[in-house]
């Protein structure tokens, strides 16, 4: 058998290209999925914040996943008991067991955090990471049998 190194170079190249296309895809799906998960969370139903969630390309095997929504901290992290005070109003208007209330100010008990972010992106790079360890092996395997 005499082996060129022009098919060596051939093969090499073919699968290089078929390896960085599949991992390209498999990043991207992973941003995607994180995407989906953050959107099926039911606490953000017609929210602006679950609407905000946005996937960007900012390297060849690199996605973002973001929100420019400041209040995403607080729903991810939770807040700890604050006083909230009327600022664009002379008194705040909320309706408290049926009634209306008005006042100045009010001590909000806090909020626990969500962790919806977190969670999200860590299912998905887990899938990302078997994902990519599945298309190693199955191009592998491809590759070696034409040989």
């Amino acid at each position: 058998m005499r082996l060129k190194h022009s098919d060596a170079d051939k093969a090499s190249d073919a699968f290089n290209d078929e390896f960085e296309k599949s991992t390209k895809t498999t990043v991207r799906q992973a941003a995607q999925s994180a995407q989906r998960e953050i959107l099926s969370t039911g606490a953000f139903k017609g929210t602006s914040l679950r609407r905000s969630f946005k996937v960007t390309q900012v390297g060849p095997y690199e996605q973002e996943l973001s929100t420019q929504r400041k209040h995403a901290s607080y729903v991810e992290d939770g807040t700890e008991p604050h006083k909230i005070r009327a600022r664009n109003a002379k008194v705040l208007r909320f309706v408290q067991s049926g009634e209306t209330v008005f006042r100045k100010v009010v001590n909000h008990p806090g909020t626990k955090p969500t962790k919806f972010f977190q969670t999200a992106t860590e299912n998905a790079s887990q899938k990302m990471i078997r994902d990519l360890d599945a298309n190693a092996h199955r191009l592998a395997g491809k590759f070696n049998k034409k040989e």
